[in-house]
């Protein structure tokens, strides 16, 4: 893994299917990380605030330049099935992790046949864990 202008970039990131079977994404452009903090808030009867905090809910934004169509449709097919998913993804730690995700439909760009392959030009996908960490 090595660091690259706004995030951490990864060879490849995984997602795989309900029998285990990896779709092996291309290399990506950028991955942004974040997530939020899971909490329950109460308010006292004196008035004081209390926080109950349950952990931190991870999520990152992958981008690529180009994706190549076969790919994307595979991976539209996959998402149809809803549910959270397995992912390998790297973490804000500097390791690679696995974790189950709900994943957004792909934002795409431009389309264009690139080297006679069917390509999307800025492809972005959101990544939310289902469990706190």
């Amino acid at each position: 893994m090595f660091r690259n202008k706004g995030g951490l970039a990864l060879q490849q990131l995984k997602i795989y299917n309900a029998q285990n079977q990896a779709i092996e994404l291309p290399r990506t452009k950028k991955i942004s990380m974040g997530g939020a903090l899971v909490a329950t808030e109460v308010e006292m009867v004196s008035g004081r605030r209390v926080q109950y905090v349950q952990g931190f809910r991870p999520s990152f934004t992958a981008e690529w330049d180009w994706f190549p169509n076969d790919l994307l449709a595979e991976l539209t097919a996959l998402l149809r099935q809803g549910g959270f998913f397995k992912v390998d993804y790297p973490d804000q730690d500097g390791n690679d992790k696995s974790g189950k995700f709900s994943i957004s439909y792909p934002s795409t760009g431009i389309f264009k046949f690139k080297g006679g392959k069917p390509m999307w030009y800025g492809v972005s996908l959101t990544f939310n864990a289902q469990g706190v960490e």
